[in-house]
């Protein structure tokens, strides 16, 4: 899957669209808000178990940083951060050191 290249004004905009925050009592509203944005992104494989690109590829022999980690690693951090915008203060100190989009939603489906 190739992965696209988002910004920081594709999350704003989308924030818009969310109208409710994730607390501990509202989940399955805000996941029915939040899921089709990430889908419509084509970034649902940063929530689910797909796997995180290499970091190098080795093209003509020799090893370069892959452009493709490169862009996942943005897309997965503006997720991160986008994802957890759209929460409350005691979810969010409950996910504290969470280092990517996935362990975040695992976290929070749980």
């Amino acid at each position: 899957m190739v992965e696209p290249k988002l910004s920081l004004q594709t999350f704003h905009q989308c924030s818009s669209l969310v109208s409710v925050k994730l607390t501990s009592q509202n989940y399955l509203v805000w996941k029915s808000q939040v899921l089709p944005l990430i889908q419509s992104l084509n970034l649902e494989h940063h929530i689910n178990d797909a796997g995180t690109p290499s970091s190098q590829v080795i093209i003509d022999g020799k090893e370069v940083n892959n452009p493709e980690f490169s862009n996942w690693k943005n897309n997965d951090g503006l997720l991160m951060t986008w994802l957890r915008g759209m929460m409350t203060e005691d979810i969010l100190s409950l996910i504290i050191g969470v280092q990517n989009a996935r362990d975040v939603w695992q976290y929070i489906e749980e």
